[in-house]
């Protein structure tokens, strides 16, 4: 009975340890982002997966390139966007800026190279190939600026 007791004792300790150290933050990086996937549809082939990716830097440095790589290469269609929108406060009208100087996707890896600027929401479109069915697809959003690469978490859409 004793040792179920410590070992009970032991296993809190050790989960109240974890949830601690992985609710703290060490994160020094002056990069900060978003995702948001912005189509509602079923994830089906051929179907296009569009994707808001926001970035942007606390301390003035600016965004020198994003790049997102997918589990399986997209079908035809899929990259980033060399235009965002925004809403005109003047009209209320969504117009388009320009953002990305260059996009290229090849394989598994779109990227664009930014535009001088140190926030922008970048469009994503991924277009479901075939060799994905019945499987989960798997997402890295990254963030480049100078010397510093900003990682988002795993998305995974199956």
């Amino acid at each position: 009975m004793k040792k179920i007791i410590w070992f009970s004792l032991y296993l809190l300790l050790y989960t109240v340890t974890v949830v601690f150290y992985s609710s703290c933050s060490d994160d020094e990086s002056p990069l900060r982002n978003d995702l948001l996937r912005k189509d509602a549809g079923p994830v089906l082939v051929g179907n296009t997966l569009e994707f808001a990716y926001a970035i942007g830097s606390t301390d003035g440095t600016s965004i020198k390139a994003v790049e997102i790589t997918a589990s399986f290469p997209g079908a035809e269609g899929t990259g980033i966007a060399m235009n965002s929108r925004y809403t005109n406060p003047n009209n209320g009208e969504e117009e388009e800026v320009r953002i990305a100087t260059e996009t290229s996707t090849e394989g598994t890896v779109s990227k664009a190279y930014i535009v001088d600027t140190i926030a922008a929401t970048i469009r994503y479109f991924y277009v479901v190939p075939k060799e994905a069915r019945g499987n989960k697809i798997r997402f890295h959003f990254r963030s480049i600026t100078e010397g510093v690469r900003l990682l988002f978490s795993l998305l995974n859409i199956q």
